[in-house]
């Protein structure tokens, strides 16, 4: 089994959601020396063989994120990492045995569909980025929902989490005394990035462009977190790297990508990263 190739601290990820298979790969190989990581849409994906792939290891060395945003069926037929065998299994499944090192997967359908993308991108070998916010206006409708408590910590104790459910009602506590959240209540949000960190995931996704969801990510969990939205989207690499710490990551894509020079574009943003990450350590 292969190993799960790391996202570095204070990470810089190349953004590609080009259907152009001659420009994906002419981008890699132009900007992906620069760069940390490569984020490769849906789009990108779907318009082009599995060789996409391939093309795009052979050229980068580094880690390579599919944003399929998984958000499908998880199913359970026996015990172990081998019972899972719902959509979320085949999509995980192919994804990483074509070399993808980390899949980006919804938390908010639920832990039977989290956990299946969890255990297969572990058993292949890769890794799972959970998405607990989005950057698109209208986003906090739903994520910034807040939970009923009695509902949830119900279900949660049905399905065997009541270990989540438990900080679920300490959270809900904190944030009576603690007045810097952004809301009083635990929200969709908090429970699908607490959901991530009960099932095992390896890092997520966060919005570059509302700070204070940041913020409350940060004081969830110590664990890696990607935030994309930098550049057309609002999102700053300062406010990233600033707000989230080491264990952070920046994704830049049409600022890049879009640039008539991609290259000198992604200096840019590295001499952007020298500057803050040298205020930080």
């Amino acid at each position: 089994m292969r190993f799960l190739r790391a996202l570095r601290e204070y990470c810089l990820v190349l953004a590609i959601d080009s259907r152009d298979r001659d420009e994906v790969l002419g981008l890699v190989k132009r900007v992906g020396p620069l760069v940390d990581g490569i984020k490769l849409g849906v789009p990108t994906l779907l318009s082009n063989s599995s060789s996409l792939v391939a093309g795009v290891k052979e050229a980068f060395a580094g880690p390579v994120i599919a944003d399929l945003k998984v958000a499908d069926i998880g199913f359970k037929t026996e015990e172990g990492a081998g019972g899972w065998s719902g959509t979320n299994r085949e999509i995980v499944e192919t994804a990483v045995s074509e070399g993808i090192d980390y899949v980006i997967c919804h938390a908010v359908v639920g832990p039977s569909s989290l956990e299946e993308c969890v255990a297969t991108a572990h058993s292949q070998g890769g890794g799972v980025l959970a998405l607990p916010y989005m950057t698109h206006v209208g986003a906090g409708l739903l994520f910034d929902h807040p939970i009923d408590m009695s509902h949830t910590t119900r279900w949660l104790s049905d399905l065997g989490l009541s270990r989540l459910g438990d900080r679920i009602v300490e959270l809900a506590q904190a944030k009576e005394v603690q007045q810097d959240w952004r809301s009083r209540n635990v929200t969709i949000s908090d429970l699908a990035l607490l959901l991530g960190e009960e099932l095992g995931v390896d890092g997520y996704i966060g919005p570059a462009n509302k700070v204070d969801v940041l913020k409350d990510y940060r004081k969830l969990t110590s664990r890696t977190v990607v935030a994309t939205g930098v550049g057309r989207q609002g999102g700053n690499l300062s406010d990233v790297y600033s707000t989230l710490g080491r264990s952070s990551g920046a994704i830049v894509g049409h600022a890049i990508y879009g640039s008539p020079d991609p290259v000198s574009a992604c200096k840019e943003f590295l001499t952007q990263r020298e500057r803050v990450v040298g205020t930080l350590t």
